[in-house]
């Protein structure tokens, strides 16, 4: 068998932070070397996570991208709540292994009864066998002595499966695409002739606005809106699918407001002052003696009384917790200290200045957060003070939305993969006519910043069943981005893949500049493809335009900031009849700190330098007999980037 390409994920809190060492993992691959001589150990790729459903799925998703034949997990299959594996991998599979997930548990149970409490989950992932193993090393070993006789022989079979697949696959393009040029010659239809390729767009010119409507409906319009828990921590900047209600009280009990004392407010006005203070964090006291002959004064007896009462007092902190028996605090600028013990550093008697009033700076139970109050409502997104409550009112898990799976793919045969020389360049020959993949890292990196699971799916060439076999593999993404071949172009074809493949093309041109080719497609399970145009500056703007509106519609971005200011030029600058979007530098006025805005060099639409100090995006109206021109002054709209 060739060398089989594997995977090993480690899911631990413990060995991610770096408070255990892993074990199970280096484990598994000495076992996998077993299993599978001809590999390399040192190929076989590592790497440990804590017990987090979204980083364990980007994880396998990555991995399952890159090819990868085997992925073999160890943690995270238990009964505890943070035991989250199984939830993690099940959702990611195409075809379930139950018979091999039971046969795991029943070796187990062989050896411990215990092993019933275990939760393996094993499937197919596209062409890649996921297995989910427990945590320990003794358990490793167990499951992979019935593992062991498998695995080659499913690895074969999916290996077998994907050859026949292929074989199928390029003998069906090729039939379509001679029946494609023996038909007639139809703008509206895919043809690899040169001479009957279209030469007006068959696509009617959609307004921006309408354009983004178009998306938004088609995501609004879904029936379902899938869910997932995650921890206040990890729940920035998401949409709450639920309200949350508060089940506890906050603060559980009685705080001091101030530093002080607590008293009681018809007591003496010159109380002796306990030994006990009621410190922030300090254990609550219920009873002390009023012995006054000896140092037992101040230790804490097994008597029924108060620890407040008409004379006595107990010192207190900000934050701390209220004696029985107190009704009001009184800060410490209010009293004189009459009595003391110097030689134990102690207080023994106060004289309070001004006599306080029940509930004087207390904090009574429930008053921050009452029991059944609204701490999170439904559809709010999810933001610092909110996650601050959240942990305060002891939530342990908030409903959010599920974030969506964003593939991005780049197309053009003319695009080689930014750290790989090309072939020619091996053999001492210039390479010509190639160039780096630039918008596929641009576009990778805008979606990681705004914190999407990402599907890096690479470079298709403009071969029909090259385009094809890439949109296939994205069957797992809920939006693809692609950029490149919506243009005019002879070799311009990802429309008519689209449109082969079932997809809906809702729009093929918008009135926008840069960006007129953006194409927005979706097939009949909700997947939509967001085709933008090759040219890099291009595909930024419309990424900000488009796909950003789309996520936004999702919950998964933040709402987009625009702001006023003034545009700064030198003379004037003549409209385009489509309305334009322009990178600026936006500043502050010195004099009237009104926002001054001035378009960045380079407004080519092949050029990304003219982003590179660039902060937002001009809007500029399209030309109108009214209005031809903008001048120095003039009041724009500008989209923060």
């Amino acid at each position: 068998m060739a060398s089989v390409r594997i995977s090993v994920l480690t899911v631990s809190d413990r060995c991610s932070w770096g408070e255990a060492e892993d074990r199970s993992g280096p484990e598994l691959i000495s076992l996998l070397g077993e299993i599978f001589p001809g590999n390399d150990a040192s190929a076989i790729k590592k790497t440990i996570v804590p017990d987090d459903v979204l980083r364990i799925q980007e994880t396998i998703i990555d991995w399952c991208s890159t090819g990868m034949d085997l992925i073999v997990s160890t943690g995270g299959t238990g009964f505890s709540l943070r035991d989250v594996t199984p939830e993690a991998v099940t959702p990611l599979l195409d075809r379930r292994a139950d018979a091999m997930a039971a046969v795991l548990v029943n070796q187990g149970m062989a050896n411990t009864p215990l092993a019933l409490l275990s939760r393996p989950v094993c499937g197919v992932r596209g062409r890649t066998l996921i297995i989910t193993l427990p945590g320990s090393v003794k358990a490793v070993r167990e499951c992979f002595n019935v593992l062991r006789p498998a695995l080659p022989h499913a690895i074969r079979l999916l290996r077998e499966e994907r050859t026949k697949h292929n074989a199928v696959h390029c003998n069906c393009s090729e039939s379509a695409a001679k029946t494609n040029e023996e038909g007639d010659v139809n703008p509206k239809h895919f043809s690899e002739s040169i001479v009957g390729r279209a030469r007006t767009s068959p696509y009617p010119m959609v307004e921006k606005n309408k354009a983004i409507q178009i998306a938004v409906e088609l995501l609004q319009g879904k029936t379902k809106v899938e869910d997932e828990v995650v921890s206040p921590y990890e729940a920035f900047g998401r949409i709450c699918t639920k309200d949350v209600v508060a089940t506890k009280p906050f603060p559980p009990c009685r705080m001091a407001i101030k530093d002080g004392y607590a008293v009681r407010c018809q007591g003496s006005l010159s109380p002796r002052v306990r030994a006990y203070a009621a410190t922030a964090g300090a254990l609550p006291a219920q009873i002390i003696s009023e012995s006054s002959s000896s140092s037992d004064d101040y230790k804490l007896k097994n008597t029924a009384d108060d620890v407040v009462n008409e004379e006595w007092c107990v010192r207190i902190s900000t934050g701390g917790l209220v004696p029985e028996g107190a009704d009001a605090v009184v800060q410490v600028e209010d009293t004189k200290l009459t009595e003391m013990n110097l030689t134990n550093d102690m207080e023994l008697r106060i004289n309070i200045l001004k006599r306080p009033i029940p509930g004087q700076d207390i904090r009574p139970i429930g008053c921050d957060i009452p029991v059944g109050s609204l701490l999170l409502a439904k559809g709010h997104r999810i933001d610092a003070a909110a996650i601050g409550t959240l942990v305060m009112a002891g939530v342990k898990v908030v409903p959010v939305t599920r974030l969506p799976v964003v593939g991005v793919l780049s197309t053009g045969s003319e695009l080689i993969q930014e750290h790989l020389e090309c072939a020619a360049e091996h053999k001492g020959v210039q390479c010509q006519g190639h160039i780096p993949d630039s918008n596929r890292p641009m576009l990778l990196a805008l979606l990681k910043q705004i914190g999407v699971p990402v599907v890096d799916l690479g470079i298709a060439k403009d071969i029909r069943h090259e385009l094809e076999s890439k949109l296939r593999e994205a069957h797992l993404c809920d939006i693809i981005v692609t950029s490149g071949g919506v243009s005019m172009g002879e070799k311009d074809l990802l429309k008519h893949v689209l449109t082969h493949l079932g997809y809906t093309v809702h729009f093929g041109r918008v009135n926008v500049k840069p960006g007129k080719p953006t194409t927005l497609a979706s097939d009949k399970q909700g997947r939509m493809v967001f085709a933008l145009p090759g040219n890099p500056a291009s595909a930024f703007v419309m990424f900000q335009i488009f796909v950003r509106a789309a996520l936004r519609a999702l919950g998964a971005d933040k709402p987009v900031r625009r702001s006023k200011a003034k545009l700064r030029i030198a003379t004037y600058l003549e409209l385009d009849r489509r309305p334009e979007f322009l990178r600026g530098i936006l500043s502050v006025n010195a004099n009237d700190q009104c926002l001054e805005v001035r378009p960045s060099s380079m407004q080519q639409s092949s050029s990304l330098l003219s982003f590179r100090d660039a902060d937002v995006l001009i809007e500029l109206p399209g030309r109108t007999s009214d209005r031809t021109i903008m001048i120095d002054g003039s009041v724009v709209d500008v989209i923060w980037i």
